[in-house]
């Protein structure tokens, strides 16, 4: 199976007329690693009552996200942020 490179277009692969996208399979292979990641931690955030435990929870997995997937690290942070937790961005 070929490789589609971003940024090709529909016209590029004519034999392909129905081509819904130009991402390449590692592209969509991160999209839908991101999707499956956020929707597992959304579901946690829902069932956790402890709020200090899922702060802990959120800090943690982002710090480990982040060499796998700056986007994901970013978006934990973010809701850990949303959720009362204190992000020092000096932290190194």
């Amino acid at each position: 199976m070929e490789v589609i490179k971003k940024g090709t277009s529909v016209k590029d692969v004519p034999h392909k007329s129905n081509l819904c996208t130009n991402y390449s399979t590692s592209d969509v292979e991160l999209l839908s690693r991101r999707i499956r990641f956020r929707r597992g931690v959304n579901r946690i955030i829902e069932n956790t009552e402890n709020k200090q435990n899922l702060l802990v929870f959120l800090e943690t997995t982002a710090e480990i996200e982040s060499s796998y997937d700056e986007a994901n690290a970013k978006w934990l942070l973010d809701k850990y942020e949303e959720l009362g937790g204190k992000h020092n961005v000096n932290e190194d």
